[in-house]
Protein backbone atom coordinates (compact mmCIF):
# COMPACT_ATOMS: atom_id res chain seq x y z
CA UNK A 1 0.00 0.00 0.00
CA UNK A 2 1.25 3.46 -0.79
CA UNK A 3 1.79 5.90 2.04
CA UNK A 4 1.70 9.51 0.96
CA UNK A 5 3.12 12.29 3.09
CA UNK A 6 1.79 15.73 2.33
CA UNK A 7 4.83 17.41 3.81
CA UNK A 8 8.20 16.27 5.06
CA UNK A 9 7.52 18.02 8.36
CA UNK A 10 4.18 16.26 8.92
CA UNK A 11 4.66 12.70 10.19
CA UNK A 12 0.99 11.66 9.86
CA UNK A 13 0.49 9.63 6.67
CA UNK A 14 -2.50 9.73 4.38
CA UNK A 15 -3.42 6.44 2.76
CA UNK A 16 -4.27 6.75 -0.92
CA UNK A 17 -7.41 4.90 -1.91
CA UNK A 18 -8.30 6.86 -4.99
CA UNK A 19 -7.31 10.22 -6.28
CA UNK A 20 -8.07 12.42 -9.22
CA UNK A 21 -5.55 15.03 -8.13
CA UNK A 22 -2.64 15.45 -10.49
CA UNK A 23 -0.26 16.35 -7.67
CA UNK A 24 -0.70 13.10 -5.71
CA UNK A 25 0.72 10.02 -7.42
CA UNK A 26 -0.44 6.55 -6.38
CA UNK A 27 1.93 4.30 -8.33
CA UNK A 28 4.40 4.05 -11.19
CA UNK A 29 2.96 3.85 -14.71
CA UNK A 30 4.10 1.38 -17.34
CA UNK A 31 6.21 1.50 -19.40
CA UNK A 32 8.59 3.04 -16.91
CA UNK A 33 9.88 6.39 -18.08
CA UNK A 34 10.46 9.95 -16.98
CA UNK A 35 7.55 12.16 -16.05
CA UNK A 36 6.78 15.38 -17.90
CA UNK A 37 8.93 17.35 -15.47
CA UNK A 38 11.82 14.91 -16.07
CA UNK A 39 12.53 14.46 -12.38
CA UNK A 40 10.42 11.44 -11.39
CA UNK A 41 8.99 8.34 -13.03
CA UNK A 42 5.66 8.60 -14.82
CA UNK A 43 3.00 8.08 -12.18
CA UNK A 44 -0.57 6.92 -11.98
CA UNK A 45 -3.02 9.25 -10.29
CA UNK A 46 -6.14 7.11 -9.97
CA UNK A 47 -6.60 3.73 -8.35
CA UNK A 48 -7.94 2.28 -11.59
CA UNK A 49 -4.92 3.42 -13.61
CA UNK A 50 -2.64 2.01 -10.88
CA UNK A 51 -4.56 -1.28 -11.06
CA UNK A 52 -4.07 -1.31 -14.83
CA UNK A 53 -0.30 -0.94 -14.40
CA UNK A 54 -0.28 -3.55 -11.61
CA UNK A 55 -2.11 -6.18 -13.65
CA UNK A 56 0.16 -5.64 -16.64
CA UNK A 57 3.20 -5.91 -14.38
CA UNK A 58 1.84 -9.12 -12.82
CA UNK A 59 1.25 -10.74 -16.22
CA UNK A 60 4.70 -9.77 -17.50
CA UNK A 61 6.48 -11.05 -14.39
CA UNK A 62 7.96 -14.55 -14.65
CA UNK A 63 7.49 -16.86 -11.68
CA UNK A 64 10.69 -16.96 -9.65
CA UNK A 65 11.82 -13.59 -10.98
CA UNK A 66 10.95 -11.72 -7.80
CA UNK A 67 13.25 -12.39 -4.86
CA UNK A 68 11.38 -13.43 -1.68
CA UNK A 69 8.17 -13.87 -3.73
CA UNK A 70 8.91 -16.92 -5.90
CA UNK A 71 5.23 -17.52 -6.75
CA UNK A 72 4.56 -13.95 -7.93
CA UNK A 73 3.85 -13.85 -11.64
CA UNK A 74 1.72 -15.69 -14.14
CA UNK A 75 4.03 -18.00 -16.01
CA UNK A 76 2.84 -16.62 -19.37
CA UNK A 77 6.45 -16.25 -20.52
CA UNK A 78 7.07 -19.95 -19.84
CA UNK A 79 3.98 -20.92 -21.84
CA UNK A 80 5.11 -18.84 -24.82
CA UNK A 81 8.53 -20.50 -24.77
CA UNK A 82 6.90 -23.94 -25.08
CA UNK A 83 5.50 -25.17 -28.39
CA UNK A 84 2.16 -23.42 -28.93
CA UNK A 85 -0.02 -26.37 -29.81
CA UNK A 86 -3.56 -27.50 -29.25
CA UNK A 87 -6.75 -25.76 -28.28
CA UNK A 88 -5.91 -25.68 -24.58
CA UNK A 89 -3.06 -23.18 -24.98
CA UNK A 90 -5.24 -20.05 -24.89
CA UNK A 91 -7.45 -21.50 -22.15
CA UNK A 92 -4.38 -22.36 -20.06
CA UNK A 93 -3.01 -18.80 -20.26
CA UNK A 94 -6.44 -17.34 -19.50
CA UNK A 95 -6.85 -19.59 -16.45
CA UNK A 96 -3.35 -18.70 -15.22
CA UNK A 97 -4.07 -14.98 -15.49
CA UNK A 98 -7.42 -15.29 -13.68
CA UNK A 99 -5.91 -17.42 -10.91
CA UNK A 100 -2.99 -15.06 -10.26
CA UNK A 101 -5.09 -11.89 -10.38
CA UNK A 102 -7.37 -13.45 -7.75
CA UNK A 103 -4.36 -14.20 -5.54
CA UNK A 104 -2.17 -11.11 -5.99
CA UNK A 105 -4.67 -8.39 -6.97
CA UNK A 106 -7.90 -9.34 -5.17
CA UNK A 107 -9.25 -5.77 -5.40
CA UNK A 108 -9.66 -6.08 -9.20
CA UNK A 109 -12.67 -7.45 -11.07
CA UNK A 110 -11.55 -9.13 -14.27
CA UNK A 111 -14.04 -9.53 -17.14
CA UNK A 112 -13.99 -10.23 -20.87
CA UNK A 113 -10.52 -11.76 -20.77
CA UNK A 114 -9.51 -12.71 -24.31
CA UNK A 115 -6.29 -14.51 -25.14
CA UNK A 116 -5.45 -14.95 -28.81
CA UNK A 117 -2.39 -16.93 -29.82
CA UNK A 118 -0.61 -16.08 -33.05
CA UNK A 119 1.12 -19.32 -33.96
CA UNK A 120 3.02 -17.82 -36.91
CA UNK A 121 5.14 -15.42 -34.86
CA UNK A 122 4.91 -17.07 -31.42
CA UNK A 123 3.02 -14.25 -29.77
CA UNK A 124 -0.03 -13.85 -27.60
CA UNK A 125 -2.45 -10.95 -27.62
CA UNK A 126 -4.23 -10.31 -24.34
CA UNK A 127 -7.18 -8.02 -23.83
CA UNK A 128 -9.43 -7.63 -20.81
CA UNK A 129 -11.77 -5.31 -19.00
CA UNK A 130 -10.99 -4.49 -15.40
CA UNK A 131 -12.77 -2.60 -12.66
CA UNK A 132 -12.23 -2.09 -8.98
CA UNK A 133 -14.36 -4.13 -6.61
CA UNK A 134 -15.10 -0.88 -4.80
CA UNK A 135 -16.30 0.75 -8.07
CA UNK A 136 -17.53 -1.93 -10.50
CA UNK A 137 -19.26 0.57 -12.83
CA UNK A 138 -16.01 2.21 -13.95
CA UNK A 139 -14.35 -0.13 -16.45
CA UNK A 140 -10.93 0.16 -18.06
CA UNK A 141 -9.76 -1.88 -21.06
CA UNK A 142 -6.24 -3.30 -21.28
CA UNK A 143 -4.74 -4.62 -24.50
CA UNK A 144 -1.16 -5.74 -25.11
CA UNK A 145 0.83 -8.49 -26.78
CA UNK A 146 3.75 -10.66 -25.72
CA UNK A 147 6.09 -12.44 -28.10
CA UNK A 148 9.22 -14.56 -27.92
CA UNK A 149 11.19 -11.65 -29.34
CA UNK A 150 10.30 -9.52 -26.28
CA UNK A 151 12.17 -11.83 -23.90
Amino acid sequence: MSVIYTSLDTPSPQFAVSSSRTDVGIGIDLPIGKSNDGIFFKQTFTTLSAAKANIKNLILTMRGERIMHPTLGTGVWNSIMEPMQGTDFEHEISATIRENVAIWLPYINLSKLNVKANYDNNSVEISMNISLKSDPQTIETIHFSISKGDI
